[in-house]
C-alpha cells in the first residue's frame, strides 16, 4: 500500500517551539470524520486501503457488493463517494494517475485500469497467495507485489509474472506485507514477518533491523531515507524505525503503549503519519511523534497524504477521517529572526542565523508554490552565528522561502532572485 509516484513537498500546519510540537490553528482543521459520505448500500466492512492524485481518491472495501467487489471513489477530495465494482473483493490499490492504477487481491490476483476504475482488467498469472502489498513504478509502467509466505511478483498491463521467494521457502513462512521502490528507480525495499529487505543489483538481500515481529508498512522518500511501522507480541507493542543511509535502522520513541501500526506515510524527511489503533503525526522525521485524533478510536489501516490539500485515514467499519493541510510556504510563521544579505540578489545570497545553544539544525529553501529546491544534510551546529551561501544559478528569477529548524523554532525568510 504505498504510494512512491512523483513525490512533491508540501508544507504542513505544525511549528517546532522550543522543543514541543505545536498546532497552527488558522488556515487548516481538526481531525473531522467523513464516514457519513459514504453510500448507504455499502455493507457492514471495513476500509483497507486508500490512494488519491489530487481530489479523486480511490479506497478499497472487504465485502462483497452486489455480488463483486466495491472501491469507493470519489473526485471531490471526499465530499461524496460513489462505489465502483471490480470483479472480486480488492485488497490494496495503487493509482499512477486519475486514469492508471492496479489493485491486488487476496486472491493472489492483480487487475489493471486505464479509466480510473470505471473497468478492471484481470491480469493474466497471480501471485498464488494473499497480496499484501503493491507499488507501481510509472516509466516503464509496471510494478511488483507481494505476500502471504513470502512471495513477490513483477507485473506490467498484460501479466503477474513468475514470482520469488527471496527470504525463505514453504517450511518457512515468512509473510511480506509492504513492497516499496522509492522514486521509480530500481533499487526496492519489503517488510514484513521479522523482516526488512532491499532489491539492488537484481537481487534481494535482508537487513539487519531492530527486532520487530511484523513490520506492515514502509515508506521512502528516496532510496535512503525510510520508515516502517509494526509492532510484535501479546501485548502488541508498536515499532516504528527509520533509516537515513538504507543499510542502518534504528528504533523511534513514540507515545504508544499498545496496539499495533499498520501504515506509515511520509511527504518529505520532515512530515509523516502513522496510524493502527491511534492516529501519531511527527514534523521532525519521526524524532518526535505524538498521538492526533484521540477522539476516533478505530483500528484504521492506510493513510495518506495529499499534497497541497488534506490527510486521508481510512479503517474498520466503514469510516474515513480527513484534515486539511492547506498552509502554503508563505503562511509559516517565523519565531526567531534570520537575516539575508544582498536580498535581492542575482547570483548568491548569504543567510545569516544564530544559535543560543548546541541544536539540530533542518535547513531547506522553498520556491513560491511550496517545492524543495534546496534541502541541506540535517547537522548538528554549536552556539553562535553561523551562515549559509546559496547560489542557485539553475533555479529561474522569483520569489524564494529559505526555512531553518532547530529546537530554538523555526526562522523563516524571502529571498527574491533577479
Amino acid at each position: 500500500m504505498k504510494y512512491g509516484l512523483n513525490k512533491k513537498i508540501i508544507l504542513s500546519f505544525w511549528i517546532l517551539l522550543s522543543g514541543a510540537i505545536s498546532v497552527i490553528a488558522q488556515s487548516s482543521t481538526d481531525w473531522i470524520e467523513i464516514s457519513s459520505n459514504v453510500p448507504m448500500s455499502l455493507p457492514d466492512g471495513n476500509f483497507k486501503d486508500v490512494h488519491f492524485v489530487g481530489d479523486e481518491g480511490w479506497i478499497t472495501f472487504d465485502e462483497l457488493y452486489n455480488n463483486n467487489g466495491a472501491i469507493l471513489y470519489t473526485d471531490n477530495a471526499g465530499v461524496s463517494f460513489s462505489i465502483k465494482s471490480i470483479p472480486e473483493v480488492p485488497n490494496v490499490i495503487e493509482m499512477v494517475s486519475t486514469d492508471i492504477g492496479f489493485v491486488g487481491c487476496l486472491s493472489g490476483n492483480v487487475y489493471y485500469t486505464s479509466n480510473g476504475g470505471e473497468q478492471w482488467n484481470l491480469l493474466s498469472g497471480s501471485l498464488e497467495s494473499e497480496i499484501y502489498g503493491i507499488d507501481v513504478i510509472a516509466d516503464p509502467l509496471m510494478g511488483y507485489v507481494c505476500g502471504k509466505y513470502g512471495w513477490i511478483s513483477k507485473f506490467d498491463t498484460n501479466q503477474v509474472y513468475p514470482h520469488d521467494q527471496p527470504f525463505g521457502n514453504w517450511m518457512i513462512q515468512v509473510d511480506l506485507h509492504d513492497i516499496e521502490f522509492p522514486l521509480d528507480t530500481n533499487e526496492g525495499w519489503v517488510c514484513g514477518e521479522l523482516t526488512i529487505g532491499q532489491y539492488a543489483d537484481g537481487k534481494w538481500d535482508s537487513l539487519i533491523v531492530p527486532p520487530c515481529g511484523h513490520y506492515y508498512a514502509l515508506s521512502f522518500i528516496d532510496v535512503d531515507t525510510g520508515w516502517c511501522a509494526g509492532g510484535q507480541g501479546t501485548f502488541m507493542t508498536p515499532e516504528i524505525a527509520h533509516t537515513k543511509d538504507g543499510i542502518n535502522w534504528y528504533g523511534q520513541e513514540h507515545p504508544l503503549l499498545d496496539q499495533l501500526l499498520y501504515d506509515v506515510y511520509f511527504l518529505d524527511k520532515n512530515w509523516g503519519w502513522s496510524v493502527g489503533y491511534y492516529i501519531l503525526a511527527t514534523i521532525d522525521g519521526g524524532e518526535t511523534w505524538v498521538k492526533e485524533a484521540q477522539n476516533f478510536g478505530n483500528i484504521w489501516n492506510a493513510v495518506q497524504a495529499v499534497y497541497g490539500s488534506a490527510v486521508y485515514v481510512v479503517g474498520k467499519n466503514k469510516r474515513i477521517l480527513k484534515r486539511d493541510i492547506i498552509i502554503s510556504v508563505a503562511e509559516l510563521q517565523s519565531t526567531r529572526k534570520m537575516n539575508v544579505y544582498p536580498n535581492p540578489f542575482t547570483t548568491s545570497t548569504t543567510i545569516e542565523y544564530e544559535l543560543k545553544e548546541i541544536s539540530n539544525i533542518q535547513f531547506t529553501i522553498y520556491n513560491v508554490i511550496g517545492e524543495v529546491v534546496y534541502n541541506a544534510e540535517d547537522h548538528i551546529m554549536p552556539q553562535g552565528s553561523h551562515t549559509v551561501t546559496w547560489s542557485p544559478g539553475h533555479l529561474p528569477e522569483g520569489l524564494y522561502y529559505a526555512v531553518l529548524r532547530s529546537k530554538e523554532g523555526m526562522s523563516v525568510v524571502k529571498m527574491v532572485k533577479q
